[in-house]
C-alpha cells in the first residue's frame, strides 16, 4: 500500500456495513474466506452480482493491476480508521507468550508514568497554597 501506508505500519480497522463502502477507500479482508490471512488494499470498483450481493475490485497503490479476484461481503473485516506507521514493526517481533509480557511491561510503566505524574502534580500545587 506504498506510498500511503508504508511497510510496517499498524493499521486499526473499524467494523463498515457493506452498503457505506465505496471507492477509495482502504478495506481489509481476509484473502480466502474464514482464513486468518488479512489483506489491505483499497477499493476500485463496487459491482453487483446477478443476485444483488456487491463485490468489490480492489488494488494495492502500489500494484500496476487491480487484485485477481473480487472481494464478497463474507471476507470483510471493516475499513481503515486510522493508521500508525511503522508500529507494525515492533508488534511483529514480538510473538505469543513475549508479546503478551511486552504488552503488560508497557501498559505498566505507563500507569506508573500517569501516577507519578499526578502526584507531582499534586504536591506543587500543595506546595503553591499560601497558607494563612
Amino acid at each position: 500500500m506504498e506510498p500511503a501506508l508504508p511497510p510496517g505500519t499498524m493499521v486499526v480497522v473499524r467494523p463498515t456495513q457493506v452498503s457505506d463502502i465505496r471507492p477509495g477507500m482502504v478495506l481489509t479482508y481476509q484473502l480466502n474466506s474464514g482464513k486468518d490471512t488479512l489483506v489491505t488494499h483499497r477499493v476500485t470498483q463496487k459491482q453487483f452480482l446477478a443476485d444483488g450481493s456487491p463485490v468489490f475490485v480492489t488494488k494495492g497503490d502500489a500494484n500496476p493491476q487491480p487484485d485477481p479476484a473480487p472481494v464478497q461481503e463474507v471476507q470483510i473485516r471493516g475499513t481503515v480508521w486510522y493508521a500508525i506507521p511503522y508500529v507494525g514493526w515492533v508488534t511483529a517481533v514480538f510473538t505469543g507468550q513475549s508479546k503478551a509480557i511486552a504488552i503488560a511491561i508497557a501498559v505498566g510503566g505507563l500507569l506508573t508514568y500517569a501516577a507519578w505524574m499526578v502526584v507531582s502534580s499534586l504536591r506543587d500545587r500543595a506546595r503553591k497554597k499560601p497558607t494563612s
